[in-house]
């Protein structure tokens, strides 16, 4: 009840001040997402993965959805893949260290972004870590 109160006033708040994005920490959590906002054409996701495993994801989400990678790039704490969808749109992921159980992902499709596709992208990574081999 509380969480629901909680989503309800974010809600409000955002659109009283404006704001297009609205960031839901908490919610999806059961679904190895701790939060999510989009703005600007970018969607920001914190996955409940460590970073090896979310960048694993992210390469294997690539591959799968047909996606060209024209660069990636990881270290122990950043990494970053750059590509194009089949219909040359440019796609890039980055992944960041939060801990060793969260991993923030920037999703962007498209020059002036694209929610829809990123969420696509998102729903996919999630799917791919909640494989047995991802999951341990």
């Amino acid at each position: 009840m509380l969480k629901l109160r909680l989503f309800i006033l974010t809600c409000v708040i955002s659109m009283l001040c404006g704001c297009g994005a609205v960031v839901l920490f908490g919610v999806g959590s059961a679904a190895g997402v701790a939060g999510l906002k989009y703005y600007e054409g970018t969607l920001t996701v914190v996955f409940d993965a460590s970073l090896e495993n979310t960048w694993n994801a992210s390469i294997k989400t690539f591959k799968e959805l047909g996606f060209v990678i024209e660069s990636s790039k990881h270290d122990l704490t950043l990494g970053k893949i750059k590509g194009k969808t089949p219909d040359q749109k440019l796609v890039s992921i980055s992944v960041k260290y939060l801990t060793s159980r969260q991993t923030e992902g920037v999703i962007r499709v498209g020059i002036f972004g694209d929610e829809s596709a990123s969420r696509i992208i998102m729903d996919k990574i999630k799917y791919i870590l909640s494989r047995k081999e991802y999951t341990g």
